[in-house]
């Protein structure tokens, strides 16, 4: 299907212009992103692992063949050039995207297990900008942060929960923080709906004020380390990368904890602290001192 579409778009491949090159990016990324909500939602019903491989799948190999025969037949090459490129990366996409991301999972666990303070920060704070961001933190944690793959020693399962544990506390630090740090802009509402629903309302304010992105950042930085290193905290596939929104970060962080020995009572303690406390009070504080030398002003974070 690819060989006898491809004559169509020849022309252009051999022409490209700027134009071309970003439908191409663009056609990359969105044929990427079937994948990951696949796997989310696999994730999300709680299926077995042969159900969640198959809906991975399914849900990033749409069918573009048939938009190519549409495309060829009805419509000029313009229109064949985005279809062929969309078949092109699924192909491409199949093949590497379970391998690539089962070795990344593992690369970071080693990489967490041998070197926990730097790891702990790198973690926590890009998980958490991928959380605010319009992005999916929670299908990028359950395809990287997997336990169940066969082969894995137990540093490199321990490093994979420290990891996840990690992201948790970044994500978590995105949410509260901003819900913490606006609270004087938008009150009990902006509480609850960034606090237990997603600090990405505030994308449209970090693209007009970029320094209100420092307070949770700084908290995530800081309590990253701390994460892999004095508390250890664990987690694991989904949940860590969901931070408190509905509280789905902190239930990981029971299940796997308790499920490897921990005392309910410590793990309360140490949600409540990583979790909320901690980043609720780094976030404030940094926010309270940035209003104070100008890099914030009031209104810089009000939900509109």
């Amino acid at each position: 299907v690819i060989l006898s579409n491809s004559t169509g778009v020849a022309p252009y491949m051999r022409n490209l212009t700027p134009q071309l090159v970003g439908v191409i990016v663009f056609i990359g990324l969105f044929a990427s992103t079937g994948y990951f909500w696949g796997l989310l939602i696999a994730k999300l019903w709680r299926r077995p692992r042969e159900v969640m491989v198959t809906m991975t799948y399914q849900t990033g190999m749409r069918n573009i063949s048939a938009g190519a025969v549409l495309a060829a037949q009805y419509f000029p090459g313009e229109v064949m050039f985005p279809v062929m490129m969309g078949t092109l990366f699924q192909q491409v996409l199949a093949a590497c995207f379970g391998s690539f991301m089962r070795w990344l999972g593992v690369v970071i666990g080693n990489a967490t297990h041998m070197n926990p303070i730097p790891m702990g920060i790198v973690i926590s704070v890009i998980m958490g900008l991928i959380l605010t961001a319009p992005i999916s933190s929670a299908a990028l944690a359950a395809m990287i942060f997997v336990t169940s793959a066969e082969g894995l020693s137990p540093e490199t399962l321990e490093g994979i929960r420290l990891a996840a544990g990690a992201a948790t506390v970044g994500c978590s630090c995105q949410m509260v923080g901003f819900a913490v740090a606006s609270f004087r802009e938008n009150k009990w509402g902006g509480l609850i709906s960034q606090g237990i629903g997603t600090s990405m309302l505030q994308v449209p304010n970090i693209l007009r004020h970029p320094a209100i992105l420092i307070p949770p950042t700084l908290a995530s930085a800081i309590l990253g380390p701390l994460s892999t290193t004095v508390f250890m905290m664990m987690n694991e596939g989904v949940a860590g990368g969901m931070g408190t929104c509905g509280f789905v970060g902190q239930i990981g962080t029971f299940t796997t904890m308790l499920g490897l020995g921990a005392s309910w009572w410590s793990i309360l303690l140490k949600v409540l602290l990583l979790h909320i406390v901690a980043p609720a009070l780094i976030s404030y504080l940094t926010s309270e001192l940035l209003r104070k030398i100008g890099w914030i002003k009031n209104g810089d974070m009000l939900l509109e």
